[in-house]
């Protein structure tokens, strides 16, 4: 006997004439032998309960019904004799049906002789069962079944959004209907056609899993618009991204990578990238925007032998043009095969660019390298990961499993000369006295949360060597450069690097000196 999970397992009805009752002690038993829950006519009725109140009931508590049809009655029509169903079974049947639906009430036609059914009942569901065929009958009931529980998974959500509706207090109505509905209305409706609307969140984790799970049966293809290059060389979330982008290239994953830039400039933050990709296998071209007829999207399309093609879209702000606002997921096999042949005709014209040294060279074009500190070095530096999310720098250490004073305490200061950041070692804590000495200055305080998060920053968060706190001015303690490697979070609370600091002396501004008030401790200061 199979036995269904709880959410595969359905709760049918069975009726038949009193003259059908082998084949209806056989239906129930198919059933229940496929782990259902049966309600029999001859268990079911209640006394003292009427019969049509005791169907009504059962209409209600169950989800599908199935009636055995036999040729129990003889009907005389327009010179005819036909053999058709008993009447109360008919009646059952159509009972169901309007409580049901045509799929969760059928009809078992049972035995070998010849039997009329009513043409009104043409479109439900129909099953024969025969006695030396009861093998083909446990397999069209379970295909039944199958069709009613995935009609039910699509049902589900649907009831969740009704009562969710209902429960909305009268006053709110009119504006939840004008404002929200409609919006879930056009989702819904895109979603039909195989575009799913996605947030940005979604979108970013969608594609980092995607890129995780590629192996060597994996195909992508991506379009990197200066919006996505722009995303690459400020967020450490995107460079994990492209940095699994270089692993799955190492598990095979066949990968292609199309750069567009704007006024036929290649800026330094994509000619650093196209040189990564091409560094670690990864075939890429450019081509200039406007040498496009026909714009092409920002895409990633994945595709695999065992799982059919799925692109991401993305959409980026008319003003903040490195700000994803709208993202979509495609999963329409012709939309992807659209997709596909667009990227390739492109990918035919784009130029292929040549490495030269650190940087790249293309037709008509030479890109020198950057100045060192024109790129955070936390772009080229490798992240290991811990379980655990850390925020302090005692918790840090703890969690990495390496003394105190190697952590890289990284204060934001608001000042009256603007932003900047002083670092000490772990164990420190930072004198504001000789910071504002140091500065000339009057007033200096930590940064809050909330004017972190104006910077793109949260607690645990701040980075010594990724933007936007590489391009700050730094204030070095000179302890640090005495501390043969040093450990700093990678943009994330368990992500980290392990670095040399004299790296920091690489910096655009940097400033070296004292600026620790206490040794031996650890505090917000």
């Amino acid at each position: 006997m199979t036995h269904p999970e709880g959410n595969q397992r359905l709760t049918i009805f069975v009726g038949s004439s009193s003259e059908a009752a082998k084949y209806y002690e056989h239906v129930c038993s198919t059933l229940e032998e496929q782990g259902h829950d049966v309600r029999g006519w001859k268990s079911s009725f209640h006394k003292g309960e009427g019969f049509l109140a005791s169907l009504l009931r059962m209409a209600e508590e169950v989800d599908a019904a199935l009636l055995v049809a036999t040729p129990d009655d003889v009907l005389h029509r327009r010179g005819e004799h036909n053999r058709v169903l008993r009447d109360n079974v008919l009646f059952e049947a159509g009972l169901f049906v309007g409580a049901l639906g045509a799929l969760s009430a059928g009809i078992v036609v049972a035995g070998s002789d010849a039997l009329l059914l009513p043409t009104d009942l043409a479109g439900i569901s129909t099953l024969s069962f025969r006695e030396d065929q009861r093998n083909a009958f446990a397999r069209d009931v379970r295909q039944w079944a199958d069709k009613i529980l995935g009609a039910r998974a699509k049902q589900k959500p649907a009831r969740r959004t009704a009562a969710a509706i209902q429960a909305i207090p009268d006053r709110f109505l009119d504006n939840v209907l004008g404002l929200l509905l409609p919006r879930i209305q056009t989702a819904l409706t895109q979603a039909s056609r195989g575009v799913i609307e996605v947030t940005p969140e979604q979108y970013f984790d969608r594609i980092r899993s995607e890129i995780e799970h590629a192996s060597a049966s994996t195909r992508v293809i991506a379009v990197a618009s200066p919006l996505s290059t722009v995303r690459w060389a400020n967020d450490p979330v995107q460079n994990h991204y492209i940095e699994q982008n270089f692993l799955a290239r190492e598990r095979g994953a066949d990968i292609r990578r199309l750069f567009l830039f704007e006024k036929s400039t290649v800026t330094a933050a994509q000619a650093r990238s196209m040189h990564n990709h091409m560094s670690r296998g990864i075939p890429v071209r450019c081509i200039s925007v406007e040498s496009l007829s026909v714009p092409i999207d920002d895409i990633v399309l994945f595709e695999s032998d065992d799982q059919a093609a799925r692109a991401y879209k993305a959409h980026s702000d008319r003003t903040y043009r490195d700000r994803v606002v709208l993202a979509q997921m495609l999963v329409d096999p012709a939309h992807c095969a659209d997709l596909r042949r667009r990227f390739d005709e492109v990918w035919r014209i784009a130029w292929e660019p040549r490495s030269v040294r650190e940087g790249i060279e293309i037709p008509g074009m030479r890109i020198p390298p950057p100045a060192k500190h024109e790129f955070a070095p936390g772009l080229e530096m490798t992240a290991r990961w811990t379980t655990v999310e850390v925020i302090t720098c005692r918790s840090a250490a703890k969690a990495r499993g390496h003394e105190l004073h190697r952590e890289l305490k990284s204060l934001v200061l608001m000042t009256s000369k603007g932003t900047c950041v002083v670092r000490v070692p772990g164990d420190c804590t930072v004198s504001l006295r000789k910071v504002k000495k140091h500065l000339g200055i009057e007033e200096a305080y930590i940064a809050d949360p909330e004017q972190l998060l104006e910077l793109g920053l949260g607690p645990g968060t701040v980075c010594a060597v990724l933007d936007p706190v590489w391009s700050m001015l730094h204030l070095v303690d000179e302890r640090v450069l005495q501390v043969p490697e040093v450990v700093t979070n990678n943009g994330t609370r368990n992500g980290y690097f392990t670095f040399d600091p004299d790296e920091l002396r690489s910096a655009r501004r940097v400033d070296i000196g004292e600026f620790v008030d206490r040794v031996g401790t650890e505090s917000e200061l």
